[in-house]
């Protein structure tokens, strides 16, 4: 699999360990990703379930300061948008961030341009 990055349980304290280690971890998920089998996989119950609602992506450019997260946070959920996930990165030195959300809602022009108007936010868009 391109892209991803097995590391081993802490137990594997040698280079050998932490080599035959990995590459169980990579067997098991490849595993499940193929057919769905995830024995002897860490960490899981009984049986995994996807989540079915629905996630929409918003992109905020922001500058990188205290509250902008709080004021982000409170439009969202006074339209009763649920956050799944947020992601931020700072954009190098400049003291702006690109702010990712993963929301269950879909936001429409309206809290697009509510989130706008929040001093220090730059841009919002899904």
């Amino acid at each position: 699999m391109d892209n991803v990055v097995f590391s081993s349980h802490l137990g594997a304290s040698t280079v050998e360990a932490q080599r035959e280690t990995s590459i169980e971890i990579a067997r098991v998920v490849a595993g499940y990703l193929r057919g769905g089998d995830f024995t002897n996989s860490v960490n899981a119950g009984e049986s995994i379930e996807l989540e079915e609602r629905p996630v929409y992506t918003l992109f905020i450019h922001h500058r990188d300061v205290p509250g902008v997260f709080a004021s982000i946070d409170k439009v969202l959920a006074d339209n009763e948008i649920n956050i799944r996930a947020n992601f931020s990165r700072q954009i190098g030195k400049s003291g702006y961030a690109i702010s990712v959300y993963v929301i269950h809602k879909k936001v429409t022009p309206e809290i697009i341009k509510t989130l706008c108007e929040i001093e220090n936010i730059c841009n919002a868009k899904i």
